[in-house]
């Protein structure tokens, strides 16, 4: 068995409600969600009715990051899902411009590399420290 999460991590690493956005379904095919998320007061409950589907699996130092079926989505959505091979340009000019093109049957995405700094060059700038929270 590979290393995984899945439904038991919400609870062991405290993730609650409100660290989650819900879209209904009839949504997940349009290109922003912003104006489609449900509102923060409706988490729980929608939690409550929900199976959660984290399926993330870790094989050969490679992360696979599964979600719900690819019919299921079709189905749901009323959309056609186009299967398509996935290709990553990393992207070394730091002024690189970012995004995907889809040709054909692959998506090209312009990405950071993949491989970051073992340890940061600076301390990050803090605004201010509680003491005793």
């Amino acid at each position: 068995m590979y290393p995984s999460i899945s439904s038991w991590s919400d609870s062991y690493y405290g993730i609650g409600p409100a660290a989650y956005v819900f879209i209904s379904y009839s949504h997940w095919h349009e290109r922003s969600y912003a104006q489609y998320i449900e509102p923060p007061q409706r988490n729980v409950q929608i939690i409550n009715e929900t199976k959660n589907v984290t399926n993330i699996v870790t094989n050969n130092n490679v992360i696979n990051n599964f979600g719900p079926p690819v019919q299921t989505v079709a189905t749901r959505t009323n959309q056609n899902i186009q299967q398509v091979k996935l290709a990553v340009n990393p992207a070394t000019d730091p002024n690189a411009k970012y995004g995907q093109t889809l040709q054909g049957n692959q998506l090209n995405v312009v990405a950071p590399p993949t491989t970051l700094k073992p340890q940061a060059t600076h301390a990050p700038l803090v605004q201010s420290r509680i003491e005793n929270p």
